[in-house]
């Protein structure tokens, strides 16, 4: 009778050790683009109104924030894709006197040593746009990088 039990009750706490686990190792997932999109179609068949167009100007208008560091030379990341039309805020910390100069919008900004420098702009054109430092000699030792915008 007592051997009952024992086996009883290590049934039961391996089974509580499992789902336990399995509870604590379950992932929450996101809707991805497609199944945004397949959701707001479905809400507008059910009588509430949403154009495509709205869907297209709520992703654009999402603001893509990037953090870059600045310092002897380099830019880090120095190489990021961008998509056209969406808003984009850089916030850049700098070692050292650097720029952040994109010819292409126009952009020239001296980094303040130690601070978070912000820098806003939309890419408006498709292609690939280098930035650099505008520090006499800092372009021409490798402070540069590319922007992709697609």
């Amino acid at each position: 009778m007592l051997m009952n039990k024992t086996i009883v009750v290590l049934v039961v706490v391996v089974l509580i050790l499992i789902v336990g686990y399995l509870l604590l190792t379950q992932t929450v997932s996101t809707p991805s683009e497609l199944e945004t999109e397949e959701m707001a179609e479905g809400i507008a068949e059910e009588g509430m109104p949403v154009e495509e167009s709205d869907t297209e100007e709520m992703l654009a208008e999402e603001v893509r924030v990037i953090s870059m560091r600045s310092g002897g030379f380099f830019f880090e990341p120095n190489v990021f894709n961008l998509k056209l039309g969406q808003p984009v805020r850089l916030e850049i910390t700098s070692q050292g006197t650097h720029t952040f100069t994109l010819d292409e919008w126009n952009i020239n900004v001296a980094l303040e040593e130690g601070k978070v420098n912000v820098i806003e702009f939309t890419p408006d054109t498709a292609g690939t746009f280098e930035f650099y430092c505008a520090v006499p000699g800092h372009r021409e030792s490798g402070q540069v990088g590319m922007i992709i915008v697609e």
